[in-house]
């Protein structure tokens, strides 16, 4: 099991690119809250918020981002494991957010 929310953050965008995604880590200078990643496959775009695998919870800002996401109808989800991280890949590539 990964110990950091860094560690997980890799590991998530390793696997989406090694299955043909492009994947990247956001920095966002322009505010607060925004997700930590974002996976793109097959025009379908997803933000990611990673939280550690030891309990890492959301943020007042980060809740009203991911709200916001919605709101939009974007799609945007929070992952804290590697297995939810492999879950979420499988489900893009199946193309379950479509």
């Amino acid at each position: 099991m990964l110990k950091t929310e860094a560690g997980l953050q890799r590991e998530l965008l390793s696997k989406a690119r090694a299955r043909g995604m492009l994947a990247h880590k956001l920095e966002s200078r322009s505010g607060r809250g925004w997700p930590d990643c974002v996976l793109i496959y097959k025009g379908q775009a997803v933000f990611v918020e990673v939280k550690s695998p030891r309990g890492g919870r959301l943020s007042v800002h980060q809740k009203k981002m991911l709200k916001a996401l919605d709101s939009h109808g974007a799609v945007a989800v929070v992952v804290g494991s590697v297995d939810e991280a492999d879950r979420l890949i499988e489900s893009l590539l199946l193309e379950l957010y479509l």
